[in-house]
């Protein structure tokens, strides 16, 4: 998580304005490495349960753990809306962070998923990071919309509607979709990190971390990566914004690329 063992000495702080299910502070234990975070959209707010990206980090802790005794994820779920402190977010984050990193005396692996209003605040909370010195080690988006627009059709058409994101983010993967008659489709994901880029898309676009879920036939590597060959798509059907975090083939695809990604090297 830390470039440098970096975190702030800050005290756990409630992000109340969010529908946010925190850990417990009696329930972080040394056994925990890995903290998964992920963050639905506004809908997620209202009902964190209604939304599978929201309730994706619990979900995969509850199925990991029992299997991994000594390698654990932590999770944090829930919603997001325009409203909402990504300042708060970071804070807390960083605070867990220093409580995990405590308790097993290693610095533990960030993982960060949003989708739609989620990613966009798991995005500036990823900005605020950077300038803690606090490094990311997977950040997924999942069609992140940060106003109703069509997003990805702006930055191909005029350049601009983008989401750039820093050097400190280790792995990324941005998933979207560009359905016609759609109100709303993701943005655009540039990285500073990036390693080079093999398939190149419109204008900047790296179409490697890119990912059109309705239209790619890709598959997952051996290390997680998204390649670009194969018979299947991401999405078992074509989907919308609001449909697109229930499919569960993309929910797979999650989960499969945090594994190789991430907890394949602390596994052992």
């Amino acid at each position: 998580m830390p470039r440098k063992s970096k975190y702030l000495s800050t005290q756990l702080i409630r992000w109340r304005t969010m529908s946010i299910s925190y850990p417990k502070k009696d329930s972080i234990l040394a056994e925990h490495c890995v903290l998964l975070v992920t963050l639905g959209g506004s809908s997620a707010s209202l009902d964190p349960d209604g939304d599978k990206i929201s309730t994706f980090s619990k979900t995969f802790a509850d199925q990991w753990n029992p299997k991994h005794p000594t390698n654990k994820v932590l999770s944090i779920s829930g919603g997001a809306t325009p409203f909402d402190s990504s300042r708060a977010a970071t804070e807390e984050i960083i605070a867990i962070g220093n409580q995990m990193l405590s308790l097993s005396k290693k610095a533990p692996k960030l993982i960060l998923i949003g989708k739609s209003m989620g990613g966009c605040k798991l995005h500036k909370v990823a900005e605020r990071l950077d300038e803690e010195a606090v490094d990311i080690d997977l950040f997924i988006g999942v069609d992140m919309s940060c106003t109703p627009a069509r997003h990805y059709d702006n930055y191909v058409n005029h350049g601009d509607d983008e989401k750039s994101f820093p050097g400190h983010v280790k792995s990324l993967v941005n998933f979207f979709q560009n359905r016609h008659g759609e109100m709303q489709c993701g943005h655009v994901a540039l990285w500073k990190g990036a390693p080079s880029c093999k398939l190149a898309g419109s204008r900047s676009m790296c179409r490697d971390y890119n990912i059109n879920v309705n239209d790619d036939f890709v598959r997952i590597g051996n290390n997680g990566e998204v390649l670009f060959e194969g018979t299947e798509k991401i999405c078992d059907k074509p989907v919308g914004h609001m449909d697109i975090d229930s499919d569960p083939r993309l929910l797979a695809a999650l989960a499969t690329i945090i594994e190789k990604r991430v907890l394949a090297k602390i596994a052992g």
